[in-house]
């Protein structure tokens, strides 16, 4: 659907809506319709021979349905059919219109038109050469996963340009499964290596393993008998819920992001994908897993990281922000200040340029100059350095208008670039809003599709912080089965039907309470020796931000030993120095190991200091950073300003 074949939502809808729509239940995933999976093929220049591969290493055992889709003009005949069926004992039959989907069989798509599943068959769409339509591999993925989600198995093999990476996004999203033909085994590689530049693969391969690897997955993976995970999950969870802790515990350790707010539910589903890839069974062995690989270690926080996003998506709801929010308030914007925008959980941008498009259509549309400024933020690093980049696969073509297209994008072969007027309105930055402070004073906060796999409580304490976040007025927009649930009070519905929501209410009397991490951090924090007073609220509070957003490091005194019992009169107080025990929880970074040294201790190895009046003499407290190239650091000295400079 494009922009303009949507009706546009009306701006006194609001008063005549039907009741709230319930939020998604709390393990809310919906349900392959068809109980087997089917794995969808995209190839295009050089593909034969990669498909020939797939096939001739394909297991007896495929109790799967397999759909080859290639870009082929609709002038062209295609004896693919033919081709194949001597590379595999799977019958081979061409797509017609209506052809019902069975397990263990091949379709071959017919040349020259987009085809997609709509309940379990075959639907031919328009001409491949229609502008819009121009993906068919993109097509058939997305309708692939909106039909079968976690059983959707998407396969990208040689080809020239981006097409399946988009529809392969939607899989990801959708619980599936993907794989990428390995760059150096293609004739043309550039549609695999645009499919792993986008991080979506999960397993890259050579064709001629990718259907064994796709078996071996199935076997490991945890579906019942009806083709679900639901209920394997549960007995896995009751069964190994500490390892579950365990894992929980690495994640945040390794990577410094906490998913102990997400729902079991949507974790053990994204745990099952991993351990089916790494072909285990327990939740055990997985841990284990996790403690020797680093690289699973990041795969999994990936799969974690959930990127449902695109372009518009749900496009009357941004019709309706239009007409409800953006329109309203370009036309009564008086101030010289910029109109502030956050968009959190922004992904790979898509959303936040949508804002951007939004607003900067309005604008020129009011005859207004009018400064714009959006904050989109995320946790996942990688996502942030695409959405900077402002680079698009070809297959949003599908999710924007032919005039969106030429206006705000510049198109470079076979991907879109988003213009510098529409990226200069947006700044990227990381941020975890389940643990980072929110941005103040915003106008229109977003956050879509990400509360649903939350726990309530975290539900709750996200959506104060949005509520913090948004000047009295300003507006929250949300994703299309979430709610502001209990704060309903500190929300007025602008659209129920499509999540909008007003700010209103004053700010409460203090800033919203600190993260879950840091919370967890105070309240588990190990109790101190008694040096002299209770310490205050305050220094437990700069102790929990410091152990999350500082260095990891340890304090120990002349002997190793931790934390330093004696210290001098001169020297920090040992509550200053009790820092942090989570040595291994660097995100990225290497551990420093620093030596608490006092004047008392012999430290005959450490460099002489000139003191304020060019005397040398000793300093009386120092940081040793261990190591082959170790240094020695000032920590801190009441009696000379020259320690403030680093020791020679």
């Amino acid at each position: 659907m494009t922009p303009e074949s949507s009706k546009s939502a009306q701006p006194g809808e609001s008063a005549s809506e039907p009741p709230e729509v319930p939020a998604a239940p709390d393990d809310f995933v919906e349900q392959a319709l068809l109980p087997f999976p089917v794995v969808g093929i995209g190839a295009s220049a050089g593909g034969v021979e990669a498909l020939n591969a797939f096939f001739d290493g394909l297991p007896r055992e495929s109790a799967m349905a397999f759909v080859v889709v290639q870009h082929l003009p609709p002038e062209r005949e295609s004896l693919m059919a033919e081709i194949l069926a001597r590379h595999t004992h799977l019958p081979v039959l061409q797509v017609t219109g209506g052809l019902a989907l069975q397990a263990g069989h091949v379709y071959v798509t017919r040349p020259g038109f987009t085809v997609t599943l709509e309940r379990g068959v075959f639907k031919l769409g328009e001409p491949v050469e229609k502008r819009g339509h121009r993906r068919p591999v993109d097509d058939f993925f997305r309708s692939l996963a909106d039909m079968q989600q976690e059983k959707a198995i998407a396969v990208v093999l040689s080809g020239m340009g981006t097409n399946g990476t988009a529809g392969a996004r939607a899989i990801k999203a959708a619980g599936g499964l993907c794989f990428a033909q390995s760059p150096e085994s293609a004739e043309f590689p550039a549609m695999p290596t645009s499919l792993i530049h986008a991080g979506y693969a999960d397993q890259v391969l050579p064709p001629g393993d990718i259907g064994r690897a796709i078996v071996q997955y199935l076997k490991y993976s945890s579906f019942d008998a009806q083709g679900s995970a639901a209920a394997r999950g549960q007995e896995i969870l009751q069964r190994e819920r500490q390892h579950l802790s365990e894992i929980l515990a690495i994640l945040r350790t390794h990577t410094g992001h906490d998913f102990g707010g997400y729902k079991k539910g949507t974790v053990l589903r994204r745990l099952q994908r991993r351990m089916g890839l790494a072909s285990l069974f327990t939740l055990a062995d997985y841990a284990a897993r996790l403690h020797d690989s680093a690289d699973e270690v990041g795969a999994l926080a990936n799969d974690l990281m959930i990127n449902v996003t695109g372009f518009f998506r749900d496009l009357q709801a941004w019709e309706a922000l239009r007409e409800l929010v953006v329109r309203p308030l370009v036309t009564g914007w008086q101030s010289n200040i910029p109109i502030r925008a956050w968009v959190s959980a922004c992904s790979s941008g898509e959303e936040a340029y949508s804002l951007a498009m939004l607003l900067a259509e309005e604008i020129l549309r009011s005859g207004k100059s009018i400064e714009v400024k959006i904050f989109a933020t995320d946790a996942a690093v990688r996502a942030l350095d695409l959405a900077r980049a402002g680079v698009y696969p070809g297959g949003i073509e599908g999710d924007l208008s032919l005039e969106r297209l030429d206006r705000f994008f510049e198109k470079e072969e076979h991907v879109y670039r988003i213009r510098k007027p529409i990226r200069d309105m947006v700044v990227f930055a990381p941020q975890n809003v389940l643990r980072d402070p929110p941005f103040s004073h915003v106008d229109i906060c977003t956050c879509r599709n990400l509360l649903i796999y939350l726990e309530p409580d975290v539900q709750e304490r996200v959506l104060a912080l949005l509520h913090f976040a948004l000047k009295h007025g300003g507006t929250l927009f949300l994703g299309s089965a979430e709610t502001p649930g209990s704060l309903k009070g500190v929300f007025e519905a602008v659209s129920l039907k499509h999540r909008i929501y007003r700010r209103i209410g004053p700010h409460g009397h203090r800033h919203p309470e600190l993260p879950a991490i840091a919370a967890r951090m105070i309240a588990a924090a190990p109790r101190l020796a008694p040096y002299g007073p209770r310490p205050a609220t305050s220094f437990a509070v700069q102790q929990a931000l410091f152990e999350q957003f500082g260095p990891p490091t340890v304090v120990v005194d002349a002997e190793d030993r931790d934390g330093g019992r004696a210290t001098p009169s001169d020297a920090p107080s040992a509550p200053e120095l009790r820092l942090s025990r989570r040595l291994e929880r660097s995100r990225g970074r290497r551990t420093r190991r620093w030596r608490y040294a006092p004047s008392r201790f012999d430290f005959s190895d450490a460099p002489p200091v000139l003191g304020e009046r060019g005397g040398q003499r000793r300093c009386s407290s120092l940081l040793w950073l261990g190591g082959e190239s170790g240094r020695w650091r000032r920590l801190r000295c009441r009696r000379s300003r020259a320690v403030s400079r680093q020791c020679a």
